[in-house]
């Protein structure tokens, strides 16, 4: 699942996807970090690769290197994320630091 489709509200860091192989289905898993705080997280969302290619592949083939676009989250896209619903049933993993 990329980044931009995490839910921010919900302080999801990753979601993967479970394949069940007894009743044929395949089950969205959240990583979910918790936070007692409702406001928008930075330090869990790094800059991350963008939607977008750095190159064409006719500069590619030619030889040329550039460095990936990169994304970085906002406050906006938090607040604008927040009252999207989740699916309906997600197994969710809460991520514990033992100090």
């Amino acid at each position: 699942m990329p980044k931009r489709g995490l839910d921010l509200s919900d302080c999801e860091v990753f979601r993967f996807y479970r394949l069940v192989g007894i009743k044929n289905l395949v089950e969205p898993v959240s990583l979910i970090v918790p936070r007692k705080s409702d406001g928008f997280q930075d330090d869990l969302f790094p800059p991350t690769a963008a939607n977008e290619a750095a190159m064409s592949a006719a500069e590619w083939i030619q030889g040329h290197t550039r460095g990936t676009h990169t994304h970085t989250h906002t406050h906006t896209q938090y607040l604008n994320n927040s009252g999207s619903p989740g699916p309906p049933t997600m197994n969710t993993i809460f991520l514990f630091t033992l100090f």
